[in-house]
C-alpha cells in the first residue's frame, strides 16, 4: 500500500515528483499509525529511516522508492525480516552478523580427515555474533572446538539450570508456509468476490483451509473464499487437514497480469490483484 501510494503520487498530472521529509508523512498518514502487521510496521521504519536520511531536503520520490526496495532486496539476503530469531546452520550464517549468537553442541564430531573443515566452520559460526557469543556444551557430546575455547581467558562458565520436560504438544506442533507455488495465483484476477475478499485482508488474520469436491480452498474468518491450492500443493496437504492447529496470513503479495504468461493474460479481468501467502500451524503425530 505504501508503495503503491508513492507510485500514484509521483505520476500525478502536473506534480513535480519531490517530496520533503514531512510531505511523506502527510502522503502516507496510515504508515505511522498503530498496526498489527509486521509488514506495516517494517515500511513504518524503512520511511523514517529515510526521512531522517534527506532531513528537510525535497528528494525525488522515485529516490524513495529505489531506497525502500534497495532496503528490502538487503533484508531478504541477510535473512531479516523485522523482530525475531534467525535459525539457521553454521553454513547459512556465512556473510551475516547478529548482536547475539547461540552455537548449539551435537554434530560437530567429526571424523579425522574432517576436523580441519569442521574448525573452520565453528570458527565462522562463532564470528557472526556482533557482542554476545554463547556455546552450549552438551555431556553426551564431545565437542573438542568447545572445550577448546572455554578454556580461553575471558570466557563465562555456566552450569544449566534444572528443567522439566516440555509439553509434548509443543514439541509435536511445526511450521510450515503456502508460498507463491502452493496457491492458484490468478485467482483473483478471475472471480471479484474472491478479489474483494482479499482485499480486505491483513497480515496475521486467520485462514482456514477446508476440502471442497477436488479443490483445497482458503477461507477467512467468515467463511468467504479468499483462495486456492495448486494442484500439487492439494496433494500434499488434502490428507493432512485434520492435522492443522491454526493457519494466519503471512503477508499478501501484489501480483500483476503482466506477471502472466500471455495465454493465462487473457482470461485475467484486472491489471492487479492480490493474492494471501499463509503461515500453517501443524501437529504431528507421535
Amino acid at each position: 500500500e505504501g508503495l503503491d501510494a508513492l507510485n500514484h503520487y509521483m505520476k500525478r498530472p502536473g506534480g513535480s515528483g519531490d517530496a520533503s521529509a514531512n510531505k511523506l508523512r502527510q502522503l502516507l498518514p496510515e504508515v505511522g499509525g498503530k498496526s498489527t502487521s509486521p509488514w506495516h510496521d517494517l515500511f513504518q521504519q524503512l520511511l523514517s529511516d529515510w526521512c531522517h536520511k534527506i532531513g528537510d531536503d525535497s528528494v525525488p520520490i522515485v529516490s524513495c522508492i529505489q531506497f525502500l526496495q534497495e532496503a528490502l532486496y538487503q533484508m531478504k539476503a541477510e535473512h531479516r525480516y523485522g523482530n525475531g530469531l534467525f535459525v539457521g546452520t553454521a553454513h547459512s550464517a556465512k556473510g551475516l552478523e547478529f548482536k547475539h549468537v547461540i552455537i548449539l553442541d551435537g554434530g560437530w564430531e567429526s571424523k579425522a580427515q574432517q576436523v580441519e573443515e569442521e574448525c573452520r566452520l565453528y570458527y565462522v559460526a562463532m564470528t557472526r555474533a556482533m557482542e554476545n557469543l554463547i556455546l552450549i556444551q552438551r555431556e553426551d557430546c564431545n565437542n573438542q572446538f568447545a572445550k577448546s575455547v572455554c578454556e580461553v581467558d575471558g570466557t563465562f562458565h555456566r552450569e544449566a539450570p534444572q528443567t522439566t520436560d516440555p509439553d509434548p504438544n509443543i514439541l509435536s506442533r511445526s511450521y510450515e508456509f503456502l508460498g507463491m507455488k502452493d496457491v492458484f495465483l490468478d485467482l483473483a484476477s478471475r472471480n471479484s468476490t474472491v478479489r474483494n475478499h482479499v482485499s480486505q485482508l491483513r497480515a496475521g488474520d486467520p485462514i482456514e483451509l477446508r476440502e471442497y469436491g477436488e479443490k483445497v480452498s482458503l477461507l477467512n474468518s467468515e467463511g468467504k473464499h479468499v483462495g486456492t491450492l495448486s494442484a500439487h500443493a492439494r496433494s500434499l496437504w488434502k490428507d493432512r487437514l485434520a492435522t492443522i492447529e491454526s493457519a494466519k496470513v503471512f503477508a499478501i503479495v501484489r501480483r500483476h497480469k503482466k506477471d502472466c504468461t500471455p495465454q493465462h493474460q487473457t482470461n485475467n479481468q484486472v491489471e492487479t490483484w492480490e493474492v494471501p501467502l499463509v503461515e500453517i500451524v501443524v501437529r504431528n503425530p507421535s
